[in-house]
């Protein structure tokens, strides 16, 4: 039986990147808010 590799590590790339991507946003935000939080106060 034959397992595609290439498609497998396609979806886990997928999978890797969208994990990077929510990391990013999360690490953006909070910094943005300690940044709304310290211009404010």
């Amino acid at each position: 039986m034959e397992i595609d590799y290439s498609r497998n590590y396609s979806v886990i790339g997928m999978h890797w990147l969208q994990g990077i991507g929510l990391l990013e946003t999360l690490t953006f935000v909070s910094c943005y808010d300690d940044y709304i939080f310290r211009y404010y106060q």
